[in-house]
């Protein structure tokens, strides 16, 4: 994009407005989400070609990561001139569970609790101690990243900070879901040349910054509640073979659909168990 002659005007008068501020922070980091992009893909293609042919990758995966970080280093420069409204605590992932039916637990307790729950990821047999043990792997605690929130203009920013730096910040706290960032065309981006003038006044600490008059609100936690589904047949089926081995005396439970009503039922329960899952399927079959 063109740069507007009234920020030459500005820049030339030590005036930094908040347009012009947000518009430099966006160049710099769609560029780094661009080269981020380039970096990722130049990995991609590398990993490829040297598993089929053992090529080197013509596209080089450094240049781009050291241009990524470049452009968020000067980002982080720029943001300093506002102080950041709250922190952001995403929510990144889940750790993995490991779970062994091994002396110690109730297998079948915590499958059945994690499959109502929606959180087996995997299954499968493995061997420890000379032995062939049933093994679950479950979705476990949540980590998450942390960022200073600013909004600037029509555009808001994250910086990536840690744990301690967020708690000892005094700033309020709001959860949000991961964050999805894309790149932009740099035809669509201000100058390079003239964020880097930016950045010298900056620097020199002789600049008058002019904020925007309009004051926005931090934003709440915005992760969507916990739902759940209902387990797929092949899951119920696992569970039955649970309580199979766990009730032998119990005939006929092969023989039990997952109904809603059912699921409903269990999905009621305080605690989770073999036990509480029994007496449900047994007061259905009554029904």
């Amino acid at each position: 994009m063109d740069t507007p002659e009234i920020f030459y005007e500005n820049l030339s008068k030590g005036i930094i407005t908040y347009e012009m501020l947000d518009l430099a922070l966006f160049s710099l980091n769609k560029r780094a989400k661009n080269y981020r992009d380039q970096k990722r893909k130049a990995k991609k293609s590398l990993y490829a070609q040297a598993q089929l042919f053992g090529f080197s990758n013509p596209d080089n995966p450094e240049e781009a990561e050291r241009m990524e970080k470049e452009f968020y280093a000067k980002k982080e420069r720029l943001l300093q001139i506002v102080k950041p409204a709250c922190v952001h605590q995403e929510l990144a992932g889940y750790k993995k569970d490991y779970v062994y039916d091994k002396d110690g637990i109730d297998y079948a307790d915590v499958f059945i609790d994690s499959i109502f729950h929606n959180r087996v990821l995997d299954r499968g047999i493995c061997r420890k101690e000379g032995k062939d043990i049933r093994f679950f792997v479950r979705k476990g605690e949540p980590y998450y990243r942390y960022y200073f929130f600013r909004c600037i203009g029509t555009h808001t920013y994250h910086s990536p900070i840690n744990k301690e730096t967020a708690l000892s910040s005094g700033l309020p706290i709001h959860i949000i879901n991961e964050i999805k960032t894309e790149g932009e065309r740099n035809e669509n981006l201000l100058p390079e040349d003239f964020v880097d003038q930016m950045l010298a006044l900056v620097d020199s600490g002789t600049y008058t910054y002019v904020p925007s008059n309009t004051i926005h609100s931090p934003r709440e936690s915005i992760l969507p509640p916990v739902t759940y589904v209902i387990p797929q047949k092949y899951e119920w089926e696992e569970v039955l073979d649970l309580l199979k081995e766990k009730y032998p005396e119990k005939p006929g439970l092969m023989k039990v659909d997952l109904s809603i009503r059912l699921w409903r039922k269990i999905m009621k329960l305080r605690a989770f168990s073999a036990e509480s899952c029994m007496k449900c399927i047994l007061a259905e079959k009554r029904v």
